[in-house]
């Protein structure tokens, strides 16, 4: 705030940067009124001239090693801020672990990134198939997200675990659906999934039902408001919203939202993770621990296949073969 307004900052906008840093569409279409109807705040000469939402926000979140200390990854010790990373999402600005829709760059940056995103893989010989972190806040809640690396957290997701440090370890089981090439030969309505490769999207080179679902939500963005919110990427095409134009989100979030209106379908290759066990903490540790592990809970993961059983050339073959035979 010093950077921009000196020691004199307009009352309350300490408030509205925090609204920033945790937007969601919720939170716009609930609090837009609010922040944005006084003059001295979002005056849109004024505040959209000064503020450039996503770098406030991310001036003013709290850092990756005010959070987190002491993770281990596989059962080794890890740098956290090596591991989890900013990534902006439709529920608020969060840390992420592999995630391929994370960010490149942010200012407390240590190193950088390799241009090609490195998805990290547990094996059945690792030692342990778990991830681990240690918190020093321990007065708010944490939203757990378990997702696939190609998905981000979004509107179609619930949080798995809202982690008040009274969970020490979340154990889940992972069920992977797959599609066999022979279903090519079906159209995307018969078989009611998409090839990560058969549709382009704007946002990712791999085709998902949440991208696709985002996807549909920034063009109906643009479409009422002409801009984006500032927690979807930078994406060609798609303005970002300044601060004064989030007036026209909040009036329109309720559509924009509206599923019915996204032509999307699943992937056809998809993962779908489950808690199956959350281990509380020993009651005799009062006000909980500070540390969250999250494991495989068993292996293999449960794979299941979907196949064309019964195509157009077998329905082709037995018409000529009933035909042949109704001659004869």
């Amino acid at each position: 705030m010093n950077s921009v307004w000196g020691e004199n900052p307009p009352d309350g906008i300490d408030v509205l940067l925090r609204w920033l840093a945790t937007l969601s569409y919720q939170s716009i279409a609930e609090h837009a009124s609010q922040f944005l109807g006084e003059a001295d705040l979002s005056g849109k000469a004024q505040l959209d001239s000064l503020i450039n939402p996503k770098d406030a926000v991310l001036k003013i979140v709290r850092r990756c090693d005010e959070l987190f200390y002491d993770c281990e990854f596989k059962g080794d010790s890890e740098e956290c801020c090596d591991l989890l990373v900013p990534v902006f999402t439709e529920m608020g600005f969060c840390y992420s672990f592999n995630s391929r829709h994370a960010e490149k760059t942010w200012p407390w940056q240590t190193q950088a990134l390799p241009d090609q995103f490195v998805e990290a893989f547990i094996h059945e010989t690792d030692a342990k198939w778990s991830f681990l972190f240690n918190s020093y806040r321990n007065d708010t809640t944490i939203d757990i997200y378990i997702h696939s690396t190609e998905e981000v957290a979004g509107l179609e997701q619930s949080a798995q675990l809202s982690w008040d440090r009274r969970v020490e370890k979340v154990s889940f089981s992972v069920k992977h659906t797959y599609t066999t090439e022979d279903a090519r030969q079906l159209s995307i309505r018969q078989r009611r999934c998409v090839f990560a490769d058969e549709q382009k999207l704007d946002t990712s080179p791999i085709y998902t039902y949440t991208n696709c679902m985002r996807q549909c939500r920034m063009r109906r963005s643009r479409a009422y408001c002409k801009c984006v919110p500032h927690f979807y990427p930078d994406t060609k095409g798609y303005k970002r919203c300044t601060v004064h134009e989030l007036d026209c989100i909040a009036r329109h979030a309720e559509a924009i939202m509206d599923v019915t209106r996204c032509a999307c379908e699943l992937g056809c290759t998809h993962t779908v993770y489950e808690v199956e066990k959350l281990s509380e903490v020993d009651s005799s540790k009062a006000g909980g621990i500070n540390s969250l592990e999250t494991e495989f809970v068993s292996w293999p993961m449960v794979r299941y296949k979907r196949e064309v059983l019964f195509g157009w050339v077998d329905l082709l073959g037995n018409v000529f073969y009933i035909t042949f035979y109704n001659l004869t």
